[in-house]
């Protein structure tokens, strides 16, 4: 019976680290889902259809949610990645004031784009022992991943659900 190959754990080997970073990969990939179906999906729509919604929400609003969470996510990381104090638990008022008719739902989705840059480029940069180190109130940094994961699907649900009515 043949033996499966094996994956070599010698310090300096290129096949190691990538063998380390598959078991994220999806995760990665679904973070980076969410931006692009807001780019193929809600960019290209008119603004006027974006603020307006039923139920007391609008995707503008979604989106804007969206936005300030993965900045918040992203700031915390950082500071937990880097010791590096991004002063994003001081912060109550949102980054942008987005009532502010100059401020479009493109450009919310181009700030959401740029936070959730940062995400990625921190994540990917950490090896297993990383994913697995306390993130906040003790739980490892992939549960908090995989419940960012979770909440981007429920915000683009709710979009899904605007869209449709």
């Amino acid at each position: 019976m043949a033996e499966a190959p094996t994956t070599s754990t010698t310090a300096g080997n290129a096949d190691t680290s990538a063998a380390s970073d598959s078991p994220h990969e999806d995760l990665l990939s679904d973070l980076i889902g969410t931006y692009r179906e807001l780019n193929l999906t809600i960019r290209p729509l008119a603004e006027a259809q974006l603020t307006t919604g039923d139920a007391g929400t609008s995707i503008r609003e979604e989106i804007a949610r969206l936005r300030e969470e993965e900045f918040v996510f992203a700031q915390t990381l950082k500071e937990k990645l880097t010791g590096v104090d991004t002063g994003v638990e001081e912060q109550k008022a949102p980054v942008t004031d987005t009532s502010s008719p100059d401020v479009t739902t493109a450009m919310l989705i181009s700030q959401f784009g740029s936070a959730r840059e940062t995400t990625l480029s921190l994540l990917r940069g950490l090896d297993n022992a990383g994913w697995s180190q306390p993130f906040q109130d003790g739980k490892p940094l992939l549960d908090h991943v995989q419940a960012l994961v979770a909440r981007d699907r429920k915000h683009l649900d709710r979009i899904s659900s605007i869209l449709k009515s």
